[in-house]
C-alpha cells in the first residue's frame, strides 16, 4: 500500500470481517460480499456493495509542488520540488472502507453534493 490512499483502496481502517482486495486497488472486493436480494441501496461503489450513504473520512495525500518559490521564504529556484502532506476527505464504501472518491477538505466543506456514485 502506498503511502497516501487512492481511488479503489480500501482505507487503512479496521473493518470486520477484514476486507479482502486481492488483485490491489481498483479491482473488486472478494470478502465481504453481498447476495444479489440484499443489493437494494441507492449506491454502488467501485468495491460492488450496495449502499444507502457513504462514510466520509478525513485522510492525509501526500502532493507535489513543483516551481519557483517552493522554499521556506519563496526564494528557491524553478524546477524544485517538495511533497507535503494534505487534508482531504475520502467518500468510503461503510461495508469494506473502499475509497469512491478524495477531495480538498475545502471544496468538500463547501458543496452539499461533491461527488456523484
Amino acid at each position: 500500500m502506498s503511502s497516501s490512499p487512492v481511488v479503489g483502496q480500501l482505507i487503512p481502517e479496521p473493518y470486520q470481517p477484514t476486507p479482502k482486495q486481492p488483485g490491489g486497488p481498483g479491482t473488486p472486493v472478494t470478502d465481504p460480499t453481498q447476495k444479489v436480494d440484499e443489493k437494494t441501496g441507492m449506491f454502488s461503489p467501485g468495491c460492488g456493495h450496495s449502499i444507502n450513504s457513504y462514510d466520509i473520512k478525513q485522510l492525509s495525500v501526500d502532493q507535489t509542488v513543483t516551481g519557483y518559490g517552493v522554499g521556506n521564504y519563496g526564494t528557491g529556484p524553478y524546477g524544485v520540488s517538495q511533497t507535503k502532506s494534505v487534508a482531504m476527505k475520502a467518500a468510503v464504501c461503510p461495508v469494506c472502507g473502499w475509497i469512491q472518491q478524495i477531495l480538498p477538505v475545502a471544496d468538500f466543506d463547501n458543496s452539499p453534493w461533491t461527488f456523484i456514485a
